[in-house]
């Protein structure tokens, strides 16, 4: 039987711009959004669990989303949009959120927290698929793992020396975009002061004009499909 969820926050971020949406109001000073944005769905709420995700009223995701699956880029419409998620056929308690996205622009919506905790949370970043250099790669880190505080992401070109970090990012945070030079590297998520990799993603390339987002996957704790993971999507 699931378990009923007493609280569920959602949280909007974006580093260019930045709108809370609650009970359906519009922003203050939005004007009306006509076309379509780009909605890319992301189970990472670290349960057995499978969640189907529904925008408008329309389910999004086809099959239910396992953990650490997500969709592709999906049409929505651009302005203010019902979000509800669903776990075996029912609407979970107190998940329906508004969501306002602006027009030819995309966005990606994480299912962090857990269940079991009463603390399902959705993420909302505002993505750059616009490369910012030709001759770099343009990176950002995300931390979605529930039991997890301040992270690093450490890129490293060997496995002694620290090239470039993305360092204090919280649960619920994102980083800024950067760009790196491209190449192949050890990449570890530590603890921000820490010394020891948490996960590791070894000889993965980065190239020239691409834009990648690392998340922080699962649980410091968990063990398993729930260990701690780090994980890639292509923004670009």
């Amino acid at each position: 039987m699931f378990k009923s969820i007493q609280s569920v926050s959602f949280v909007l971020l974006s580093f260019f711009a930045l709108a809370f949406l609650l009970n359906g109001c519009e922003p203050v000073g939005e004007e009306l959004q006509v076309g379509e944005a780009n909605l890319r769905i992301i189970n990472a709420a670290p349960e057995a669990n499978e969640y189907s995700f529904f925008i408008n009223d329309s389910l999004k995701t086809g099959q239910p989303l396992k953990f650490g699956e997500g969709s592709a880029y999906l049409k929505v419409s651009a302005g203010t949009n019902g979000v509800y998620t669903k776990l075996n056929d029912a609407i979970i308690p107190n998940t329906k959120i508004s969501l306002f996205l602006q027009q030819e622009t995309n966005y990606t919506l994480f299912l962090a927290g857990l269940a079991s905790k009463d603390s399902l949370i959705y993420l909302s970043t505002l993505d750059n698929n616009k490369i910012l250099s030709d001759t770099m790669a343009t990176v950002r880190f995300i931390n979605v793992a529930p039991d997890a505080k301040a992270l690093n992401l450490v890129f490293q070109e060997n496995l002694v020396d620290s090239v470039n970090v993305i360092s204090g990012v919280n649960y619920r945070s994102s980083s800024v975009y950067i760009k790196i030079k491209p190449s192949n590297y050890f990449l570890r998520i530590k603890k921000t002061g820490g010394a020891e990799a948490l996960a590791n993603l070894d000889n993965y390339k980065l190239e020239a004009g691409k834009i990648y987002t690392f998340w922080a996957k699962g649980l410091i704790s968990g063990s398993g499909a729930y260990a701690l993971a780090l994980k890639v999507l292509q923004d670009n």
